[in-house]
């Protein structure tokens, strides 16, 4: 059986649609989990607190009973990568142990974790409670994983530059109790030297740190313009980007991974149930792109607006082409890739975009004019 994690829109309607595609699964696929958090919470997570849905402890603890209800889990996300050092104080780990405690109650499954502490500290306290390596604990050797077992974690979710390397990620099958995750739809770049400054930098904008922010509100941030920027001016990087596709699912069954996750916490409910769709058919007739981030155009239909009428141009004028990807993975999964000796001889993953990725220049200069205009205005000062 494949299990799909997707994020928690925290609505009745969530609920019902997670049904219907759990009861018309015909592959052998099925939704076994929603995870969340709440904003400002204790420990925060990585995502801003402005990008979640605002609910309060006792509707979050209301939640997660109604998923049991419904046959489903829930696992609680509290993986910021930065802290202030109040995990250490009485009072710190009073407040963390009791807000755990209270999603105990309610019927938590799972929790998330980054901080190797914390896993420490949740499982004294809850041993029953299974707990998660953190994607953003950036596990991407057999050592780290076990590692992280060995202080009570029952499931790892690899660092994203790990997706296609097949021979790591079938060692940590084999060298693991722990059940090993990946996450499918990742946008990231590859080995990009921004990761762990925009998860710190993220973590701070959801944990007890906000109040020492000196930036307030929403901003481009260095790490969002320059990664988008990097991708637009060598279209390469969208292939090279760690993502999974729905066709692909089965090379990963295939060395010992049922589990999987879906992105999405900070999109809306209505976009994540067609991405959890398309994942769950196995199948995807569209852009790619689209399955990573709602602000590409969902089809050809949606490029061809964007060149024929010039409107909506919030939709950003690349499209690759999924139906052309066929094949792409079988690569990897041959353990023959030389992706550790980096990109300078090899042309595979440009092949791939020759091939597949259309561009709407006029579109995509206007973000690039954009995108270099917020880089310098961060990196002066009057």
């Amino acid at each position: 059986m494949i299990n799909f994690a997707i994020p928690a829109m925290f609505t009745e309607t969530q609920l019902i649609e997670i049904k219907n595609l759990n009861d018309n699964s015909k592959n052998n696929r099925r939704i076994k989990e929603l995870y969340g958090s709440m904003p400002s919470a204790p420990v925060g997570t990585i995502r801003p607190s402005i990008t979640l849905p605002s609910i309060t402890t006792e509707e979050l603890c209301d939640y997660i009973r109604k998923v049991k209800e419904c046959g489903l889990e829930f696992d609680y996300i509290m993986n910021s990568t930065v802290l202030d050092g109040g995990e250490y104080t009485n009072e710190g780990k009073k407040e963390i142990v009791e807000f755990v405690g209270r999603l105990v109650d309610a019927g938590l499954n799972t929790i998330t974790i980054s901080a190797p502490y914390l896993v420490r500290l949740i499982k004294k306290f809850y041993p029953e409670l299974n707990i998660t390596a953190s994607i953003c604990a950036e596990v991407e050797s057999v050592q780290r994983a076990l590692d992280f077992e060995e202080i009570g974690v029952n499931c790892i979710v690899p660092a994203k530059d790990v997706n296609r390397d097949f021979k790591t990620l079938r060692n940590m099958v084999t060298a693991c109790n722990s059940s090993i995750k990946v996450l499918c739809t990742t946008p990231c770049l590859y080995k990009c030297s921004d990761l762990y400054y925009h998860m710190n930098l993220s973590s701070v904008r959801d944990n007890s740190l906000q109040k020492a922010l000196k930036v307030q509100g929403d901003f481009l941030s260095h790490t969002a313009s320059r990664c988008q920027r990097r991708r637009l001016e060598n279209v390469t990087e969208y292939i090279k980007s760690p993502w999974i596709r729905p066709e692909d699912i089965s090379y990963y069954e295939e060395i010992g991974i049922t589990d999987f996750k879906l992105d999405g916490r900070d999109k809306r409910e209505e976009y994540n149930i067609e991405v959890a769709k398309a994942y769950m058919d196995g199948h995807y007739s569209g852009n790619l792109l689209y399955l990573m981030q709602n602000y590409y155009p969902k089809d050809m239909k949606e490029f061809n607006q964007i060149i024929n009428v010039e409107v909506d141009y919030w939709k950003l004028g690349v499209y690759l082409d999924n139906s052309k990807m066929d094949g792409f993975i079988k690569y990897f999964a041959s353990m023959k890739n030389t992706c550790e000796q980096g990109c300078k001889h090899c042309n595979y993953c440009k092949s791939w975009a020759d091939k597949a990725i259309t561009l709407f220049k006029k579109n995509t200069d206007q973000y690039l004019e954009v995108l270099r205009i917020a880089e310098e205005k961060n990196l002066s000062f009057e």
